[in-house]
């Protein structure tokens, strides 16, 4: 396999739409078949090794036509780099939940999300240009040598991606089945479109897209362009924006964002510390350590616990399960300091049960916690239950990411309420408050009292603003409790803190009793035993502030007008130059959302209209370049129709031209062209057939001079003046057959005019080589012109006034250079006007 240069696309009506046809009907029956089989896990494998042989193959043509692949590399990159950054932000791909989890416990969120980036992004992207290449190979498999190669191979490109994204979305339906079978078809799926990847169009679809707004969008009014292109495209990028938000492709990102947030508030001291009220929370010390683990158990300390704390008139008492042998979630940090229950352990704590059953019914105050789902429901939970006043869920639902814990004020009827809100009503005094009402303006009730939520789905965010890790709340050990010694009692702003008695200081409190082998939970502060962070929830539903979203569509609305902010800032300007405006606002969409946040408790969440605003930017930005472009290309075309092609290349393309009058000394051959008997002819014929006449004979004459690599200087009415420079192509030789060949072609057109009835014309061509001056000339504000000046052109242009009707005359100097290649006859030597010397005419009679 060879690289060939192949001409324009393939246009529709060129497609083989019969084969086509074939191959989709074969494909809609074997898709049928695939559905029906998709339990067969023969079929299932048959066709994913089918599929990787196809890629493979495609792969092989890729590598096959690795120069052409090469030519559209960055068709390849470009779609590579945005979908698997994408992905790297999104929390599908895989270990998201393992860096989002534990992103708070060794590094701030933002900077650790950012790490978990740039360790995954690289692999994605490599994957992707894989994809990529895999579908360049498929374009090449769809053409012909009669093709657009370059044109298939991008096409390919691009439709492989699209299929991707197209599988992509059909896997978030609901229910969806088969998953293998469409990831695993897309080589075959490729391969289906064929038809369409072998027009290899080049045509880009934002500009196409472009070129129709450009009819609708842009008016003219009191003499000014408005244009609203820009905020079409920015507005574009702001539904993009929501609908991969709304997807929840960025959520590890929203929830880094929110981290991130709480962390600066906390280091800032932007927030007080807020007041740990009723809640106090117990600690295992050594020696009640060293008694559970060896002649007692925990169960027997708690329920002594128990009963002392209602002897102190403790409002709640929180307890935890005692561990069992069907679960035992020990963390693995707490296995340092405190070996795992040893066989002894465990069945002192289950025969200490009834003891600790006994003390709960007798104290009336303790709220028993359920185990974590994965332990299920322990025997010793089922016993103790009946013996608590309330029951409930210890769990605290993930808020984006496990390290943000929300309450629930909705649940499932088959779960048990959140612990918060038992505890929460119980500090009010209410034993048995109503369930939660959750409102549609994202409110709810509960107690009395109104909590904004974060979201529809009833979650109020755990307040962990202004907290710092031990210094919450009241720490007492066992011992201190048991011991009946005083507490100190923190004042407020009017009284100075003070010791009291136990009686005094447990009273109408909520005492949280830890388990002998606690787990941590990750979370702004760092790591929370699980028995802190209810703490931190119920305190959160007795304050006074909550942290909660914009009211109604606010932040839609932001994100818009973001949007369409960077879409005019960044409109017809160079990335470089619009990107440090794209800086700039999401620098104050940052300091705006920081600010509401520590001022007024609204958490305007930034991820969203930071890619507003990024994908306006790079959406408006590409329209600027496929406008500069457009733009670049309408004026070459110009050019091209007043100047010959390679004359506009070496002035649009060459650093070093300067497009000021003047030029540079050159040997060149001018050619000079004229039809003869044209004032005649125009005297006889209506203006509309001299024209047409006219443009028939420049038309040949000009594709025949083209042929030969003669440079069109101008057009002169009813003839022609064009060049060969000879320092940079052609040569005499090369223009004098130019010349024969614009004579032939007159002669050839003249028959077929005379043939059918019309008037023809003849022509007379001259040719003189010499040294001129060419460049540019003119008005430099004005209108300019590229040619030659000099002796050489004047001769030329009076040697054309000696020729005849369908004659080649050139001069000495052009005889001498081809003397031997050409038969000429030479003429009198005569004097023609503005030359003081005589000059001599040669007839060129053919090669």
């Amino acid at each position: 396999m060879s690289d060939r240069k192949s001409p324009a696309p393939k246009p529709f009506s060129a497609i083989d739409w019969k084969g086509a046809c074939w191959l989709w009907g074969a494909t809609v029956l074997l898709i049928l078949f695939l559905w029906n089989s998709r339990g067969n896990p023969m079929v299932v494998n048959g066709w994913l090794l089918a599929n990787a042989v196809l890629a493979a193959t495609m792969l092989v043509w890729a590598v096959g036509f690795l120069r052409t692949v090469f030519t559209a590399r960055g068709t390849i990159v470009r779609w590579a780099f945005w979908p698997t950054l994408l992905m790297a932000f999104s929390e599908a791909i895989p270990g998201a939940e393992l860096f989002g989890g534990n992103n708070a416990n060794w590094l701030p969120a933002g900077p650790s999300y950012l790490i978990t980036l740039l360790g995954i992004f690289p692999i994605l992207l490599s994957a992707g240009i894989l994809l990529g290449v895999i579908g360049a190979g498929g374009g090449v498999m769809s053409t012909g040598v009669e093709m657009d190669r370059v044109g298939a191979v991008r096409s390919g490109v691009r439709w492989i991606w699209l299929l991707l994204i197209g599988v992509y979305l059909i896997d978030l339906i609901p229910g969806m089945e088969g998953r293998r079978l469409i990831y695993g078809g897309i080589p075959w799926w490729l391969l289906c479109l064929r038809p369409l990847i072998g027009r290899g169009t080049r045509v880009a679809l934002i500009g196409r897209f472009d070129l129709w707004l450009a009819k609708r969008l842009r008016w003219q009014i009191a003499g000014r362009t408005l244009d609203l292109r820009a905020e079409v495209f920015a507005t574009a990028g702001f539904l993009l924006a929501w609908a991969l938000v709304s997807l929840k492709v960025f959520q590890p990102l929203q929830g880094s964002a929110l981290l991130s947030g709480i962390q600066v508030v906390n280091a800032t001291g932007l927030r007080e510390m807020p007041k740990p009220g009723q809640i106090v929370l117990l600690e295992w010390d050594s020696s009640q350590l060293r008694a559970a683990t060896t002649r007692e158990s925990e169960s027997s300390i708690q329920a002594a616990m128990i009963l002392r704390l209602a002897e102190l008139r403790a409002r709640r008492v929180v307890l935890p399960v005692p561990a069992e042998r069907v679960s035992q979630e020990i963390n693995q940090e707490n296995e340092l300091f405190l070996p795992g229950p040893q066989e002894s352990e465990l069945s002192r704590s289950e025969r200490d049960l009834t003891t600790l059953e006994t003390a709960m019914r007798a104290a009336g105050n303790v709220v028993l916690l359920e185990p974590p789902p994965s332990a299920g429901r322990q025997p010793a939970f089922r016993r103790l239950a009946g013996a608590a006043r309330d029951v409930a869920s210890s769990r605290l639902k993930p808020f984006k990411t496990v390290a943000l814990p929300a309450i629930q004020f909705r649940w499932p009827q088959d779960e048990l309420p959140p612990a918060p809100l038992l505890l929460h009503a119980a500090q009010a005094g209410h034993d048995r408050p109503m369930p939660p009402v959750v409102r549609p303006d994202g409110h709810a009730e509960f107690d009395g009292k109104v909590f904004p939520l974060m979201n529809r789905e009833g979650d109020l965010l755990v307040d962990l603003t202004g907290s710092h890790e031990g210094r919450d709340f009241a720490h007492v050990s066992y011992s201190e409790v048991l011991r009946g010694e005083w507490q100190f009692s923190p004042g407020n702003a009017m009284t100075s803190g003070k010791w009291v008695p136990p009686e005094e200081y447990f009273k109408d409190k909520i005492v949280f009793l830890p388990p002998l082998r606690s787990s941590v939970v990750p979370g702004p502060l760092g790591s929370l035993e699980s028995t802190e962070l209810l703490a931190q929830a119920t305190r959160t539903l007795s304050g006074s502030h909550f942290l909660h979203p914009p009211a109604g569509h606010a932040e839609d609305f932001f994100a818009f007008a973001c949007a369409l902010a960077i879409g005019r800032l960044a409109m017809r300007r160079e990335p470089l130059k619009a990107g440090w405006r794209l800086l700039v606002v999401i620098g104050l969409i940052l300091g705006l959302g920081l600010v509401m946040f520590a001022v007024a408790d609204v958490w305007l969440d930034p991820v969203f209209p930071a890619i507003s605003a990024l994908a306006s930017f790079l959406l408006v930005t590409q329209l600027s370049f496929s406008l500069e472009r457009a733009a670049k290309e309408r004026n070459r075309m110009l050019l091209h129709r007043f100047v010959d092609p390679s004359i506009a290349r070496e002035l649009l393309d060459s650093q070093q031209s300067r497009l000021g009058l003047g030029g540079d000394r050159e040997n060149v051959v001018i050619l000079f062209a004229d039809v003869r008997g044209f004032s005649r002819f125009a005297e006889n014929h209506p203006p509309e057939e001299v024209m047409r006449v006219v443009n028939a004979y420049l038309g040949v004459m000009t594709d025949a001079l083209h042929a030969r690599g003669g440079l069109l200087d101008k057009y002169t009415g009813d003839g022609l003046m064009a060049m060969f420079r000879l320092e940079r192509q052609g040569s005499v030789a090369g223009a004098v057959d130019a010349a024969l060949a614009m004579r032939d072609a007159a002669l050839e057109l003249s028959r077929e005019l005379k043939a059918e009835g019309e008037k023809s014309l003849r022509v007379g061509i001259s040719v003189h080589a010499g040294e001129a001056v060419v460049g540019l000339v003119g008005n430099a504000e004005r209108q300019i012109n590229f040619t030659a000046l000099g002796h050489v052109v004047v001769v030329a242009a009076r040697l054309q006034t000696l020729t005849g009707g369908g004659e080649v005359i050139v001069s000495k100097e052009v005889h001498d250079a081809v003397d031997g290649e050409f038969q000429m006859e030479p003429r009198p030597e005569v004097h023609v006007k503005g030359v003081s010397q005589p000059v001599k005419p040669y007839v060129v009679l053919g090669k």
